[in-house]
């Protein structure tokens, strides 16, 4: 079982961008780059990862099926009253970021994430915008029946 937090916004997986570039020749070819803003946050997911990694004598073995719990706390605009931030950008881009960012830290092959539980929520202070995250090896139990257990 591992624990971290990111702090700060949390950041989409952005798309990747394309622009064309001209060799020396004069002949054009495609470049393709990752969204900056993607690239310094999953730069930051790594580096907090890899620092827990270290820091953890308890975490998961790195070969086994995992859980991996996600967390994104957002700020809340003064203007909204309501309960779950339903608007973009969408939970599922928040989560490749970080199962992008921690493949190959947390684990060595993304197919190792058997178990994922991801929710999008407004933090409760400022202080606590980021996301959490949990690793754990998951519940052979539950996976063999076949069923779906919620614990």
């Amino acid at each position: 079982h591992m624990e971290f937090r990111i702090p700060g916004r949390p950041v989409p997986l952005g798309r990747h961008r394309s622009a064309i570039g001209y060799r020396k020749n004069g002949s054009a070819y495609i470049r393709q780059y990752q969204d900056p803003q993607s690239r310094q946050a999953k730069s930051l997911i790594q580096m907090i990862a890899q620092s827990a990694m270290r820091a953890s004598r308890n975490h998961p073995a790195v070969e086994t099926p995992l859980c991996v719990t996600c967390e994104f706390c957002i700020a809340r605009p003064k203007t909204v009253t309501r309960g779950w931030p339903t608007v973009k950008p969408d939970l599922d881009n928040y989560v490749k970021l970080v199962l992008d960012a921690l493949n190959g830290i947390a684990w060595q092959d993304d197919a190792q994430v058997c178990e994922l539980v991801a929710r999008k929520r407004y933090a409760d202070n400022r202080d606590n915008i980021g996301i959490h995250i949990t690793i754990e090896e998951s519940n052979h139990e539950s996976a063999s029946d076949g069923a779906f257990h919620r614990g």
